[in-house]
């Protein structure tokens, strides 16, 4: 609450004695008076549902507070719905939204909320005053939005959103926006004023306005944050919103500012150039605000969550949900994205196009001469290798990095132009990014088909294609289309020489390495299995034993069997160093699995030496910055599980670097690299970029993964340990549940990755205020982890820290102390301590 806002809505009724018609009233209670544990100050608003108070709470701790009294008495009844709603309500945690301290009753019945006091401004006030952007008043709508969702999540509809009630702070100099009146989300209000419409005309929705309760769900509080967001585009109320809400039919955001002659005046204000600003209203906003306005409730947004995700997708450049999907739309927002790239890459499709044509009209005439081309299968062969090393020497860096060369010497062709500019324009623009699109899209998208239909009878040659079609989609991380080519190439090679041929089992390696990339280790199992049935002179003529151990190893990591996994690879190591020097590129590859297999069994000092000798070594080899980066992202993972963090990110932001120079922001390793990153500075404490990272990872994870996917539920668990840091803490123990659920399906409730979910959602559960229920949860996974894991495993070390905490946090040190002691985990107390002493709420009794 704030003393600059009054708009409480109106009410008629008022209490015996304060006053009527229409002569001010006075205030329901003087300074000094006391109303429960608080005494009041001043009076910071008035409306007709009641007053709001600058108070002091006196006990059991000293703070200011706004507290709002109600204006109706409550009988027996009432009082019960009241506390229950209050309850509700004060178990909402979000950083938008105002916190409810307390609720109450005085002697005479009358109820009152005690509430965080917020001494900011109305969203769109501070948005004029402050000149900001557009993109920073999106950004700022969107925590609203965030915050309303919270509220939706736990059941409460607010049904009184609009500026006044929207107010901005301002944190450490950057602004932070929170939600205020709360309160006018009881059912307690709702029969007060059950003959009147609740909330504020103009920004109430039509059910609303219509008193029809039941009509009136989070949809409802859609429509009002549609009417602030377009309030804060326009500077402007929509046409008629003071008028009848039923009658109202909003103006379209460019349409009203283009009739207020202000167009512009508001691109300024913006940041913006004229154009640009209209552009993004017709084409993008003017849908946000339409759909989330739209009379009928079932055709707007149905959560304040999608909204705000179609404002992400704007500030991204992205296709918006609200927007009618059509090619001209899609294609002007690719434009948009890449406009410096369009003209180049316009380029590149003309000439691949016209290479496209030239060999559909050879694989014509190929049809044609089948005869002939049999009778001369030599020169069909040469043309076949031919065919093939020029797949096999696409490089998308190389291509990317050719891309980026060709626009910037149009544009330094062109008329002169600030290089500064140049050069921040085409920083924004991934060279490899846009080349691995311009490969898959436009040179593999057919070659499958045609290979299948072209080559049919001649299975060793389609085999070399496959294998060449694979071999570029594996380094693109297009690991599925990667297995899928890798499967056909061995099929065809099998038929004709049988499963024990040297080809066909490395084409069987690729592709068990292709579904271990893609994370489908039943599948890779399956391949190992099959392999090992061989004669081990079979894997030695092939010259592939040392890639079967590297690639079984991985399956029984990932199977949780690392004692299994560590046996393997330390006899392959030493086979191979009693085969070759210390310089041998194989036994080097299988170090650095013998390296990980050990961190992922929680040796983590042992990985860590290992790690470092490795690093030293390929420096002084002076190896490829591919494989380098490999082996410095393991040792920051490393140091990060050993708690060196301050060594652990500097190394983690040079393989991000690396990552997304050589292989795009949108590769599967890249993505890996960003979430270890996030997840390092969510322990160094910097939430605002650890959050924005995650969710970066998890709508790429998701479109390349699906919403099961292994890399999608990791990630999900990573975001969902940045929010318990902020102690959003429903959010998060929404996202762990669903990953608890998902893995358990999946992988069984002992696999190492479920009892990881099992321990978020218990220590979810306790900080959330659901106590005894998240104290057995998380002992539960403590029992399930030592048993599976024992005690040296990082997973049960996360587990106990954190049941140790909540131990602490009942007052329960000596058995949290014994309970670190027995993990060896002494050392942890000071750091468990620490995150007892910030904890949101006291010991429960």
């Amino acid at each position: 609450m704030v003393g600059s806002n009054s708009g409480e809505g109106a009410v008629t009724s008022l209490p015996p004695g304060s006053g009527g018609g229409g002569e001010p009233r006075e205030s329901l209670f003087a300074p000094g008076s006391r109303i429960g544990n608080y005494e009041i100050e001043a009076l910071i608003g008035r409306g007709g549902m009641g007053e709001v108070y600058r108070a002091r709470q006196l006990l059991p701790v000293q703070r200011v507070v706004a507290l709002k009294v109600l204006v109706r008495r409550l009988d027996a009844r009432l009082r019960d719905l009241f506390a229950y709603e209050s309850q509700v309500l004060a178990t909402m945690r979000h950083p938008a939204i105002a916190q409810i301290h307390d609720a109450g009753t005085t002697d005479d019945g009358i109820p009152w909320f005690a509430m965080e006091l917020i001494e900011g401004e109305p969203l769109t006030a501070y948005s004029e005053r402050h000149g900001l952007p557009l993109r920073t008043r999106l950004e700022l709508f969107i925590r609203v939005c965030e915050g309303v969702r919270h509220a939706h999540r736990n059941g409460v509809i607010h049904r009184d959103l609009k500026p006044g009630n929207l107010l901005v702070v301002e944190v450490d100099g950057l602004p932070m926006p929170k939600i205020i009146d709360f309160g006018v989300a009881t059912g307690v209000q709702r029969v007060a004023r059950a003959d009147e419409a609740i909330g504020t005309p103009g920004y109430m929705s039509p059910e609303q306005a219509g008193q029809d309760a039941v009509a009136v769900d989070t949809r409802s509080d859609v429509w009002s944050l549609g009417i602030v967001l377009h309030h804060l585009l326009t500077g402007l109320r929509p046409e008629a919103a003071a008028g009848a809400v039923t009658d109202v039919s909003h103006a379209r955001p460019s349409a009203q500012l283009s009739a207020s002659g202000r167009t512009r005046q508001r691109a300024e204000q913006l940041g913006l150039p004229r154009r640009q600003l209209f552009a993004s209203l017709r084409d993008d906003l003017d849908w946000v605000v339409a759909k989330a306005t739209r009379r009928d409730r079932n055709d707007r947004y149905d959560s304040a969550g999608e909204l705000a995700e179609d404002l992400r997708r704007f500030l991204a450049g992205l296709p918006l949900r609200a927007v009618p999907s059509s090619r001209v739309y899609i294609a002007r927002k690719l434009v948009r994205r890449h406009r410096g790239a369009i003209a180049v890459a316009a380029t590149v499709a003309l000439a691949l196009v016209a290479g496209l044509a030239a060999a559909l009209y050879g694989l014509e005439q190929a049809r044609r001469q089948e005869a002939v081309a049999r009778r001369h299968g030599d020169e069909l062969a040469q043309i076949v290798a031919f065919q093939r090393s020029m797949l096999e020497a696409l490089d998308a860096e190389e291509m990317g990095a050719g891309l980026l060369a060709g626009i910037r010497g149009q544009v330094e062709s062109g008329p002169p132009l600030d290089p500064e500019v140049v050069d921040a324009a085409l920083a924004r623009i991934n060279g490899v990014d846009l080349a691995r699109e311009l490969i898959d899209r436009d040179l593999l998208a057919g070659a499958e088909a045609a290979v299948e239909r072209d080559f049919a009878a001649q299975p060793l040659l389609a085999s070399q294609i496959f294998d060449a079609i694979g071999q570029v989609h594996a380094p693109l991380g297009m690991h599925e289309a990667a297995a899928r080519n890798f499967a056909a190439a061995a099929d065809r090679r099998e038929a004709v020489h049988g499963a024990e041929d040297p080809v066909a089992v490395t084409l069987r390696l690729r592709q068990a390495r292709a579904e271990l990339l893609r994370e489908d280790f039943e599948a890779a199992q399956r391949l190992v299995r099959q392999l090992r049935t061989l004669a081990p002179a079979v894997l030695a003529e092939a010259g592939q034993a040392a890639e079967l151990d590297r690639v079984e190893a991985e399956v029984l990591v990932a199977a949780a069997d690392f004692p299994a996994a560590v046996r393997l690879l330390q006899s392959a190591v030493d086979r191979e160093r009693a085969r070759g020097g210390d310089d041998d590129p194989t036994l080097l590859s299988l170090e650095l699995a013998l390296a990980i297999a050990l961190l992922r069994s929680g040796e983590v000092e042992d990985a860590r030496a290992r790690l470092e000798r490795l690093v030293a070594h390929h420096r002084r080899l002076q190896s490829s910055p591919a494989t380098t980066m490999d082996v410095m992202a393991q040792l920051a993972i490393a140091y990060a599980m050993g708690g060196a963090l301050e060594k652990a990110v500097p190394i983690q932001r040079e393989v991000v670097a690396l990552a997304r120079e050589s292989s795009g922001a949108g590769h599967p390793s890249t993505l890996r690299a960003i979430g270890n990153l996030a997840s390092m500075l969510t322990n160094l404490g910097e939430f605002a970029e650890a959050e924005a990272l995650q969710r970066t990872v998890l709508e790429q994870n998701e479109r390349l993964h699906g919403r099961a996917g292994r890399p999608t539920l990791r990630n999900k668990l990573n975001l969902a340990a940045v929010l318990h840091r902020q102690e959003r803490y429903d959010e998060a123990l929404s996202l762990s549940n669903e990953v608890l659920t998902a893995r358990t399906i999946a992988l069984g409730e002992r696999h190492p990755d479920s009892i990881n979910a099992l321990g978020a959602v218990g220590l979810n559960l306790y900080w959330g205020g659901r106590r005894a229920e998240g104290t057995g949860t998380s002992r539960q996974a403590l029992e399930l982890a030592r048993e599976v894991l024992g005690d040296r495993h990082p997973t049960t070390r996360y587990v106990a820290t954190g049941l140790a905490a909540v131990l602490l946090h009942q007052g329960r040190e000596a058995e949290a102390v014994a309970l670190l002691e027995a993990l060896g985990l002494r050392d942890a107390l000071p750091a468990v301590r620490d995150r007892v002493a910030v904890a949101p709420n006291p010991p429960a009794p």
